[in-house]
């Protein structure tokens, strides 16, 4: 529930109050310690915004890569070609997460951005003041730079990948998130090789700032 959603942030926010203060009061060589010591147009930053960062961090790594999961998990659980495909070629994981983070971007939202003077974008035209909001993510469907886009490919050429964002926006866990999804598929895969959803209780999408499964059930056999 929402109002679940929003305690469990303040907990959160509470819990790592103490180690922000702690950073700044004697910084080592962790992550809050070296925003501790870093500096934003010549000044330090704000023990409010340090503290904002550092529960950012740990709460964005928590449902994209959970809600990554779930779909890699979900789409192999229904594409066994797929699945078996992988599963005798696990050198080639790091490539097919790729490809599964391009088919599948979880995190939907995009950076608001206010329109300085009239323009048209194609057909659409935008007037000075109005708000805007672009999905970077939208490019990962780019039938230029990816042909039969929703199609996964596990050896398709993946030049650029917008599923972590770009620029001075891109996931600072993008190599952790990574490196979690094909530790994930290097350990199911051998265990599991096969593996479905469930029949009773099929997969439910739901979309949000980040799309996830509300539900997601796997059944395999057991000996």
């Amino acid at each position: 529930a929402h109002s679940d959603k929003a305690r469990l942030f303040a907990e959160v926010s509470a819990h790592l109050a103490p180690f922000v203060d702690d950073r700044i009061a004697s910084p080592g060589d962790d992550l809050i310690s070296f925003l501790v010591k870093s500096e934003v147009d010549g000044a330090p930053i704000s023990r409010e915004k340090l503290h904002g960062m550092a529960v950012l961090v740990l709460l964005a790594g928590l449902d994209t890569v959970a809600n990554s999961f779930g779909f890699i998990a979900g789409f192999l659980a229904q594409n066994p070609e797929h699945r078996r495909w992988l599963r005798e070629n696990l050198d080639k994981v790091p490539q097919a997460v790729e490809e599964m983070l391009r088919r599948f971007p979880v995190v939907a939202n995009g950076t608001a951005r206010m329109c300085v003077e009239d323009v048209r974008l194609g057909d659409a035209p935008v007037r000075a003041g109005d708000l805007i909001l672009a999905t970077p993510t939208m490019m990962n469907f780019d039938d230029r730079l990816y042909p039969d886009p929703l199609k996964v490919d596990f050896n398709r050429k993946l030049p650029n990948v917008a599923s972590f964002g770009r620029g001075p926006h891109r996931c600072v866990g993008a190599g952790l998130a990574r490196t979690e999804l094909g530790i994930f598929l290097e350990e199911w895969l051998p265990r599991i090789p096969e593996f479905r959803t469930s029949q009773e209780e099929p997969p439910m999408p739901e979309p949000g700032v980040t799309i996830s499964y509300d539900r997601l059930i796997l059944e395999w056999p057991v000996d």
